[in-house]
């Protein structure tokens, strides 16, 4: 799948360079002193090419190590929110092709509890944010009631073995809050969400789940949505934090590993802005590191 805007990052980058090799190597402009429209021009086409070097930094830092990206929706809510602005670490998967998303050298795989950018496997023109919950060989068990994951590692190598790894997630119901949203879909009603601690692996992270709805899920009425799930080789489940507010694995299936872009890693800017409206201010205190 072409990427529209490193193809032109690409394409403004080898104008730029065959004009500054024009003016600072050949060094051809002395020969416009004669009329002064030429030299006009010529003094147009110099200062844009005098862009060719830091089009090419941004061009080789964004394709092959970091991106920015919004956050546009609430899904990873409480740790991103709607408004964020995130730095997305690219080289901590792979070295890749940025016009085709193609692997080019392979540096390391998704980890289970990073918070995932890829390309969303039902239109790869479109990046989603999840966090990675299932690996590949995985099998993940949904309690729609508790709202709790259950994680049996490697199942696909091990189901005839007694020696089957449980990751659990747990939720934290004692230092649990509530908090406040407005659902854009209820015509304004207003949801109290609760607040849970979860722990996967060496990770401890909250999540949001909503007790009066099972989940947003059945708003889709699909016979997609299971309780459980195996995740295939090459494939990765993923989750959104705000559990009964997130379009994720659950509904659409699996991410293929190829489809992955990068790992968010920090918080660069921040607007105090709720999903679809206009922002109201700057959160100056959610700049930094993701906390995962």
């Amino acid at each position: 799948m072409l990427n529209v805007f490193h193809f032109f990052l690409f394409c403004t980058v080898l104008i730029t360079g065959m004009f500054w090799f024009y003016y600072k190597i050949s060094n051809r402009k002395k020969r416009f002193k004669k009329k002064n429209y030429i030299n006009k021009i010529s003094k147009v086409l110099s200062d844009f090419s005098s862009l060719f070097p830091i089009l090419v930094i941004i061009l080789i830092v964004r394709s092959f190590f970091f991106e920015p990206f919004y956050i546009p929706s609430n899904s990873m809510m409480p740790t991103l929110l709607s408004g964020d602005f995130i730095l997305a670490n690219k080289y901590v998967y792979g070295l890749k092709n940025p016009i085709t998303n193609n692997t080019i050298l392979k540096i390391g795989k998704p980890k289970r509890g990073d918070i995932a950018i890829f390309k969303y496997p039902m239109n790869p023109e479109l990046n989603f944010i999840k966090r990675i919950i299932g690996l590949p060989g995985d099998k993940i068990i949904y309690d729609f009631k508790k709202k709790e994951i259950i994680i049996f590692q490697n199942y696909l190598k091990n189901y005839h073995s007694k020696k089957v790894q449980d990751i659990y997630s747990e939720s934290d119901n004692i230092n649990s809050n509530k908090v406040q949203i407005q659902e854009k879909d209820s015509n304004g009603d207003i949801y109290f969400l609760e607040e849970k601690t979860e722990r996967l692996n060496h990770l401890k992270y909250k999540v949001l789940v909503s007790p009066d709805v099972k989940s947003k899920l059945d708003y889709f009425n699909s016979e997609l949505v299971k309780d459980y799930w195996i995740v295939p080789e090459d494939n990765y489940f993923v989750m959104g934090d705000n559990r009964d507010y997130s379009f994720d694995s659950r509904l659409w299936g699996f991410v293929p590993e190829k489809n992955f872009i990068g790992k968010a890693v920090i918080i660069w800017f921040s607007i105090d802005k709720k999903e679809d409206k206009w922002p109201t201010g700057i959160n100056f205190n959610r700049i930094g590191s993701i906390y995962q």
